[in-house]
């Protein structure tokens, strides 16, 4: 299922706006750091291609719907 930023089942995280992710804590942190609305852009890999994709940061009050459409610590998503 997308993302509100365009985010797919088994996307790895690299970097978002040039800043490397390591960790989902950190990725939460990052995005946390910009307002609801900003775009942001995001390298990542997709099905073994590295790609960059861009997409509007959600806002804070759906926090829970973030995270729920972002790939969970441990998951295939946020492997690197």
């Amino acid at each position: 299922r997308d993302s509100a930023l365009n985010l797919k089942g088994g996307d790895v995280i690299l970097s978002i706006d040039g800043r490397d992710i390591a960790t989902a804590p950190q990725m939460y942190r990052v995005l946390r750091s910009y307002d609801a609305g900003d775009t942001v852009h995001l390298d990542i890999m997709r099905q073994k291609r590295r790609i960059t994709i861009s997409g509007k940061v959600p806002d804070r009050q759906r926090g829970s719907t973030m995270r729920k459409r972002m790939p969970e610590p441990g998951s295939r998503g946020m492997e690197r």
